[in-house]
């Protein structure tokens, strides 16, 4: 391969400063990948929002429950333009499995919050499901999106 620079064959010091220029640029665009905080701040109401629905009168309940789910639907939608990559944190093992951990913890901390408030009528329980389920998802997405990110610029 030819060197356009003074066209002779690279040298170990030009081919360095090739390498360290690629790994620059590829921890910007794996930076650049990422979602903005406000997306995760929103994914996580949108979550908690759905826990507190249980607590509604049947009309409301519905309508929060198919607002928080649209809401939802249009993050996921938004991500690639925000990011501008078509990578989703779900395509990589290790943010994969935080976002399995996730979903199986948000499934039972739901079905017991809901559970709970249920048998008892004690709004708290909800109220502490949904305040734990939003922070969860808040910490825990981060921490999805830091592994996606980390595999996306392919270091471990």
């Amino acid at each position: 391969m030819e060197n356009s620079r003074n066209h002779q064959p690279p040298t170990s010091d030009s081919a360095a400063e090739d390498l360290a220029f690629l790994r620059t640029d590829g921890a910007r665009a794996a930076a650049s990948a990422a979602a903005p905080l406000w997306y995760h701040i929103l994914q996580s109401a949108c979550v908690a929002g759905f826990l507190l629905a249980f607590s509604l009168p049947t009309s409301w309940f519905i309508t929060v429950i198919c607002a928080a789910a649209v809401l939802y639907t249009v993050l996921g939608f938004l991500r690639p333009r925000l990011t501008h990559v078509q990578a989703s944190p779900w395509e990589r093992s290790a943010s994969r499995r935080i976002g399995l951990q996730l979903l199986a913890t948000l499934i039972c901390l739901g079905v017991a919050g809901v559970w709970l408030y249920t048998i008892s009528g004690q709004l708290w329980i909800l109220i502490a499901s949904a305040t734990l389920a939003l922070v969860l998802t808040l910490v825990m997405s981060q921490r999805m999106e830091k592994a996606f990110i980390t595999s996306y610029n392919g270091t471990r």
